[in-house]
């Protein structure tokens, strides 16, 4: 499988290859979201330092725990249910693949899909670069290919009238 150049530049796999300007804009990202992260971990421990606060004595606040007991309750009884319908359909469906295989999709196939021709698929698909021009319905009405080579050749082609080359 040959990688397309563009895809290269994306991803830096070498990161001493990077040129300063983008190493130091990495580390300074990467310090202020960090400050971001604590910033927000700090806030959350106010926040319930300061509900504390506004609530009194914990000792009243926890003196009625019949709600909370009906909450877990709940909870155990919905968690419990979930996990046995899990078991059931895992011992039921257990080794079998229930699901419909895709078709294979052959040429002529796809070129009726795209109310195109073979021979433009098969042009399309050998191009370096395809710029595609669709209708208000989405289907192909101009194509312009670059195919691979020491020159350029662009080929442009209107639906029904075939390709026309141009360098």
């Amino acid at each position: 499988m040959s990688r397309n150049r563009a895809d290269e530049d994306l991803i830096i796999r070498k990161p001493e290859l990077q040129n300063n300007k983008a190493r130091w804009a990495y580390r300074f990202l990467s310090i202020v979201f960090w400050l971001l992260f604590l910033l927000t971990i700090g806030a959350w421990v106010l926040s319930f330092w300061w509900a504390g606060k506004q609530l009194g004595n914990a000792a009243n606040f926890l003196g009625d725990l019949s709600e909370l007991k009906f909450l877990a309750i709940m909870m155990l009884i919905l968690g419990g249910g979930l996990i046995v319908w899990a078991v059931y359909n895992w011992i039921r469906f257990r080794g079998e693949d229930r699901r419909r295989h895709r078709v294979p999709v052959n040429p002529e196939g796809l070129a009726q899909y795209f109310d195109s021709t073979a021979i433009d698929l098969f042009l399309m698909h050998g191009s370096q670069r395809i710029v595609l021009h669709l209708d208000d319905e989405g289907r192909i009405t101009q194509y312009d290919i670059s195919l691979p080579g020491d020159e350029p050749v662009i080929i442009r082609a209107e639906h029904g009238k075939g390709p026309v080359v141009s360098s």
